[in-house]
């Protein structure tokens, strides 16, 4: 469903045109299916959410050259796992094998195992003259394929060897996740796949932003996107775990995809301590974006909305960026604040390109403490 109708054609009516695209497709009319989803892209064209759903319904069209070209258009702001997924099978329906090979590749490293891409990843393969493929499950499950019958990959964890059973899946040890290096060879070839990355596997994606109502948040596992994430909050009463539901944040893009619902919290300011500062942190004891978060209630509650002028905190997660940026985004404290600046601008003086963007929020009511964030990627 789309979110926002950006160009001024009532949501109503492109929702309308994409439950008959969708109504169309599922009883195998897939011609009227295209045409009536192409009309929602007409009424939307700016809407990523119904470019994603085009691309969708093109390749149940078996148009698959034009839904991979449809869905490179969509991930050109931010690549996300359905619409990776969705990339790699229409290369394979369109022929465009070695292009197949490098979006699967980038699947397998980043996201992980996918029953769905098996029967692809064969066919990447045979076609493309790779040895076979790999990839661990967030799980901690190894599985791999293609290769000769009877046979089994070499595995190194840090270059130390790991054997591996027979079959088509192990267990990894549980230190996995930890290691700096996992790779994955047949006759000294390394697999599709052969190179997984442990921490991206891992890892949670999340921020946090006071409202109305107390203190509100989201979170994503971007390779189990289904999988509830784990968030804890920190405040002077104690560290407690967050129950987080399925959902939407405000008209933003979704770190899981155009459309898709993250996983948010909400937390009243009733169930905060009434000073000193909060945080919402990761497993690993990471904050996420806008933790910590410095209050002092009830004091704060009437300067917070003048914070929400520029709505909630996006979900869209930034693509990488060829050079440095630093972004320190700052409120209170001025003498730490410009200490923390002195510390970056020494940190990073071999940098040639270094943005620093700071911005303060000095109110009367002496807020303690600040928090500060460095995005090398975005």
């Amino acid at each position: 469903m789309p979110h926002t109708a950006p160009d001024n054609v009532p949501e109503v009516e492109v929702s309308a045109a994409m439950r008959q695209a969708w109504r169309h497709a599922a009883g195998g009319r897939h011609g009227q299916a295209v045409a009536w989803m192409a009309r929602a892209g007409r009424m939307a064209s700016g809407d990523r959410a119904v470019r994603f759903a085009q691309a969708a319904v093109l390749l149940g069209a078996g148009q698959a050259a034009q839904a991979a070209h449809a869905v490179e258009q969509v991930m050109a702001a931010q690549e996300f796992r359905a619409g990776l997924k969705l990339l790699v099978l229409a290369l394979c329906g369109a022929g465009a094998w070695s292009r197949a090979a490098a979006a699967l590749e980038r699947f397998f490293i980043r996201y992980g195992f996918d029953p769905d891409l098996c029967r692809a990843a064969a066919l990447v393969c045979q076609r493309t003259g790779r040895p076979g493929w790999c990839a661990p499950a967030p799980d901690g499950v190894l599985h791999w394929g293609g290769l000769p019958a009877g046979e089994v990959p070499d595995m190194a964890l840090d270059g130390q060897p790991c054997a591996l059973p027979p079959g088509g899946s192990a267990v990894l040890p549980p230190y996995w996740r930890h290691v700096r290096e996992i790779r994955v060879r047949h006759a000294g070839t390394v697999l599709l796949g052969g190179r997984p990355a442990p921490v991206a596997l891992g890892a949670t994606l999340g921020a946090m932003w006071p409202d109305d109502h107390g203190l509100a948040g989201w979170a994503l596992l971007p390779a189990r996107p289904d999988h509830r994430p784990e968030l804890h909050l920190i405040d002077a009463r104690g560290r407690r775990s967050l129950t987080l539901g399925r959902g939407r944040v405000g008209r933003h893009d979704s770190a899981a995809g155009p459309g898709l619902p993250v996983w948010t919290f909400h937390v009243p300011w009733q169930a905060l301590a009434a000073g000193g500062s909060v945080r919402v942190v990761r497993p690993d004891g990471q904050d996420v974006t806008g933790s910590p978060l410095p209050i002092g209630l009830p004091a704060a509650r009437p300067v917070f909305p003048a914070m929400r002028g520029h709505g909630a905190a996006p979900v869209r997660v930034p693509a990488a960026a060829p050079r440095c940026r630093v972004v320190i985004p700052v409120y209170a404290d001025r003498a730490s604040t410009l200490a923390c600046i002195d510390s970056v601008l020494a940190h990073f003086f071999l940098v040639r390109f270094v943005t620093v963007m700071c911005v303060l929020w000095l109110n009367s009511v002496c807020f303690q403490g600040f928090w500060h964030g460095v995005d090398r990627g975005g």
